[in-house]
């Protein structure tokens, strides 16, 4: 980067695969949890970089990595099978997040 040598330390998020998880609940939504998994947990883990594929993140979250100053590789616009292909009901259209404690 920049002509220099830098070492990418980090790991993918299919969050795709977490919606099939059914305690999951609104947390890709939720601003506290968003922070810890892409700012708190990579510096304390000394990463710099994160590989989203298997669909696609809300758009805050990047904001959040821009924030944390982590390198993003956003695969998931490079394999759709165009305008509409992706309809999992937890990104597209979903209802509104509340304010429940975790």
């Amino acid at each position: 980067m920049n002509g220099k040598v830098y070492y990418l330390r980090g790991s993918n998020i299919t969050l795709h695969r977490f919606f099939e998880d059914p305690l999951c609940g609104d947390l890709p939504w939720t601003a506290a949890w968003v922070h810890k998994l892409l700012a708190v947990i990579p510096k304390r883990m000394h990463w710099n970089s994160f590989r989203f594929c298997i669909g696609p993140v809300p758009d805050h979250w990047f904001d959040v990595c821009d924030e944390a100053g982590l390198l993003i590789q956003n695969e998931f616009p490079v394999w759709t099978g165009g305008k509409g292909w992706y309809s999992h009901p937890h990104y597209y259209g979903r209802i509104p997040r509340t304010n429940s404690a975790r």
